[in-house]
């Protein structure tokens, strides 16, 4: 329930790391776990959309960080909570309320929160969720005129990459022309609508 919002996001954090150990009980083989949480009920008070939480070992009458000596295959090194203990993340997408983000995180959660993604996004995820996105929104013949012409375009670069290795490539840039005139020859040929070819050619 949400009510044990808490100890659940505790608990998948420290069964990952259970998980990742062998039976011997090595300790090195311990990592660092960063658990994300993106949350879209109504998780109780605070403002920000992005809450951050981890663990340290701060002296009680000092006030300074422990950092703990250990010994590995490369010699004595210093180590800390943060190098340990997991890092908690929670995106709370219902407080999120930019509509022009300008960090990929932000972008993130314009699209948990709006389904957006931005058609000029430089976020490699982002941009592959793009395409899929407008792959599953195409008509059946788009779709099928889509699929035809990344075929050809994939057969076209194994094409260029065998005559670059066997030295006859002649300039990138001819190829890139050349691969585009002959797919588009190819969609014609197979009789599909011009309309849909120089849509799919120039996506």
């Amino acid at each position: 329930t949400e009510a044990e919002f808490l100890q659940r996001i505790l608990f998948s954090a420290s069964k990952t790391i259970i998980e990742h150990v062998n039976s011997g009980l090595d300790y090195t083989q311990v990592k660092k776990v960063y658990s994300v949480n993106i949350v879209y009920f109504n998780l109780g008070k605070g403002s920000d959309y992005l809450y951050h939480g981890r663990n340290e070992l701060r002296g009680v009458n000092t006030g300074d960080t422990l950092v703990v000596s250990q010994k590995d295959r490369k010699g004595i090194r210093m180590v800390g909570p943060d190098d340990v203990f997991p890092e908690y993340y929670i995106l709370r997408v219902a407080q999120f309320d930019e509509e022009n983000p300008t960090t990929p995180l932000g972008e993130w959660m314009r699209y948990f929160r709006w389904g957006y993604i931005d058609p000029k996004t430089k976020v490699p995820a982002l941009r592959k969720a793009l395409r899929r996105l407008n792959l599953l929104k195409m008509s059946p013949e788009e779709r099928k005129a889509y699929e035809y012409a990344l075929y050809n375009k994939h057969y076209e670069e194994d094409i260029v990459n065998t005559a670059r290795n066997e030295g006859l490539f002649i300039g990138e840039q001819q190829g890139r022309v050349s691969e585009r005139a002959l797919i588009i020859e190819r969609m014609r040929e197979a009789g599909i609508d011009a309309v849909l070819i120089n849509k799919v050619i120039n996506s």
